[in-house]
């Protein structure tokens, strides 16, 4: 019984299962996340190449005769 009553590695345990939860989380929260960046990433480099590289973007200028 002398297993029970010791409190020897304690703290260890303790540890481990709070690293175990903050990983857990962090996975959780960018797992959620991901879907989210990928699409502002996308949009915005959509964008970007829409602004620089289509007729209508900064390079053509329009000079009235």
């Amino acid at each position: 019984m002398s297993f029970w009553n010791s409190e020897e590695g304690q703290a260890t345990t303790e540890y481990i299962l709070m690293l175990s939860v903050a990983i857990s989380l962090l996975l959780l929260v960018f797992k959620t996340l991901r879907p989210l960046y990928d699409r502002l990433i996308s949009s915005t480099l959509s964008r970007i190449d829409r602004m620089l590289f289509s007729k209508e973007g900064m390079h053509h200028l329009n000079i009235g005769r």
